[in-house]
């Protein structure tokens, strides 16, 4: 029985992602783990800004220019060159990365893309890439608060390590994977239409997350009282952005 479940979760995610093996892990940071072991002998490339942590597991990795956690086109072309890149394909949350683009620059420089679906899962940008990661916390798409899968078109030599006791949970969250996600771009669009008088970080980019700037005390408090009023989850000036500036990050991802 745990077999056959485990076959119909992995269906699941290959029909979505487009890769043709799937290696379920006990979380993210472990199927990064694996993917740094395998490729060990390579230099990563990771944002500048925006980047997870479990990003740095790599032995060896350079930053990529960002413009507020999107790719600079132009620096990575300057630093890709038989490297793999790591990126976070729905930039924390609030953004989502120009992965076509990114993709047809690295096959042209022998740099493989692996491309962080946690965010974006669902998306059609979550089927490019070389590799595919995903973790499924409590704040992401799959919000099973466990566990996470590494993916590739090439078999891997990855020992797999799923608590096989949540896969039924995994399987629901999976078939319920529309209706979160149509629920959480439904709030992102109705907070940015509220909110259009702040500058909005990325503001036609598809994201479920929105990133507001402000700039005097009572911008801040009147973007906090409307956080406060509709129940979301709000953090000051976010650690993954990299700037003087004023900041408030709407973690709709959170809901």
């Amino acid at each position: 029985m745990l077999k056959c479940m485990e076959e119909k979760i992995k269906n699941i995610i290959k029909k979505i992602i487009d890769k043709k093996y799937i290696y379920l892990a006990s979380s993210g940071s472990e199927a990064i783990k694996h993917l740094a072991n395998l490729l060990k002998y390579k230099t990563f490339l990771i944002q500048d800004q925006c980047a997870l942590p479990e990003y740095r597991n790599a032995d060896s990795y350079n930053e990529v220019k960002t413009n507020y956690g999107i790719i600079d086109l132009k620096d990575l072309n300057s630093k890709c060159q038989n490297k793999i890149l790591i990126i976070n394909g729905l930039n924390h949350y609030f953004a989502e990365q120009p992965i076509s683009e990114i993709v047809d620059l690295c096959k042209g420089k022998n740099c493989f893309v692996v491309n962080d679906v946690s965010g974006s899962f669902g998306l059609n940008s979550a089927r490019l890439g070389d590799y595919t990661l995903c973790n499924f916390g409590s704040d992401d798409t799959i919000n099973l608060g466990y566990g996470g899968f590494l993916a590739s078109n090439t078999e891997l030599n990855v020992a797999e390590d799923f608590d096989k006791g949540k896969l039924d949970e995994l399987y629901e969250k999976l078939t319920n994977l529309d209706a979160r996600s149509k629920y959480l771009y439904w709030i992102n669009e109705k907070v940015k239409k509220d909110l259009n008088s702040f500058e909005i970080i990325h503001k036609d980019k598809r994201g479920v997350n929105v990133l507001i700037k402000f700039y005097a005390e009572n911008e801040k408090k009147k973007i906090m009282k409307y956080c406060e009023k509709n129940q979301l989850d709000a953090t000051l000036n976010p650690k993954y952005i990299k700037s003087t500036g004023n900041m408030v990050a709407i973690n709709i991802n959170k809901k």
